[in-house]
């Protein structure tokens, strides 16, 4: 490969005794071997952080928050503190093929104006079962072409120049605990630099309920994240701007407000919802039990109890 830079790896971690083994385990047997992995306890409530120092590997190091600042803010954290010439990201809940760094850094260094550079990725359940792959496209044109009506990348499983952070920025702290901050910021990229995927499946996803993106029961506000930046996306397209851009965050959370007013007001109607929405995800146990939720709440209404008996019925098709 030449020269070996350095390439920061960024982990926070919250709540994940049962996964941050496997995920540092995927960057100690990387075959690229030029490498930090900073990682940042959430201030979790399980064992991740008497996990995760039990490595004494001396590319491996600590900067644990002393409050809960939430994914985005400690992501942040974590970027600005990076040494590398590359950063690329693991979540503390997913894992990745020992030769994932190796790749996607051989693409930049082979293509100096990518700024950006995913995979392929695996999605796995909480035991690791294969649930689907995906299939993105991989050049600059077709990624941009695509969205936002579809998102051609996922967001931990990329790499990026350091310089990157000096001309876009970090993560909006408006998406702070809402998610979907990635999707915005990559499309901010896309506008300053090429993006690409790589043709491997190299990052493995696990669907984690208790993740911000998984778990919506705690804001129905985060149900409309991906609308709001598909809109915002399309009013760059078009303007070359947007909402947020132009510091109009009062006019988003009025638009937030309004979209999840029936939601706030009736949990179990956000109940029903979600379990539809996770049954034809494929999260079908997840939809049997937030269907049992709303009829807890609302035991004599027929339309839930009609879908809790559907999603037992097919829960193994």
């Amino acid at each position: 490969m030449g020269a070996q830079p350095l390439v920061s790896v960024l982990m926070p971690a919250y709540n994940c005794a049962a996964f941050i083994k496997q995920a540092i385990n995927s960057i100690i047997n990387q075959t690229y071997t030029n490498w930090e992995l900073l990682i940042a306890d959430d201030c979790s409530k399980d064992n991740t952080r008497k996990i995760a120092e039990g490595y004494t590997d001396p590319r491996i190091k600590f900067y644990h928050n002393t409050q809960n600042l939430g994914y985005l803010q400690t992501w942040n954290k974590l970027a600005a503190l990076a040494k590398g010439e590359y950063i690329t990201f693991q979540d503390a809940d997913d894992y990745c093929a020992p030769n994932r760094i190796e790749l996607l850094l051989n693409y930049m260094l082979t293509n100096p104006t990518c700024g950006a550079c995913g995979s392929n990725y695996i999605w796995v359940s909480e035991d690791d079962k294969e649930l689907k792959q995906s299939n993105f496209e991989l050049t600059h044109a077709g990624i941009t072409k695509a969205m936002p009506a579809k998102y051609e990348f996922i967001g931990s499983a990329l790499m990026i120049k350091k310089e990157v952070l000096s001309t876009i920025g970090y993560y909006n702290l408006f998406f702070d605990r809402m998610g979907g901050e990635d999707h915005y910021w990559l499309y901010l990229i896309t506008e300053k630099y090429e993006v690409a995927n790589i043709t491997q499946h190299l990052y493995y996803y696990r669907y984690n309920t208790q993740s911000v993106s998984g778990n919506l029961t705690n804001n129905p506000k985060k149900i409309f994240t991906g609308e709001l930046i598909d809109t915002l996306i399309n009013q760059r397209k078009t303007t070359g701007t947007d909402d947020l851009a132009d510091g109009n965050t009062d006019k988003l959370n009025k638009w937030y407000t309004q979209k999840a007013a029936p939601f706030l007001n009736n949990k179990a109607h956000l109940y029903s919802y979600l379990s539809k929405r996770r049954f034809y995800e494929g999260h079908k146990q997840q939809a049997l039990q937030l269907a049992f939720m709303a009829i807890k709440l609302k035991p004599f209404n027929i339309n839930y109890i009609k879908d809790y008996f559907y999603f037992f019925k097919n829960k193994n098709n």
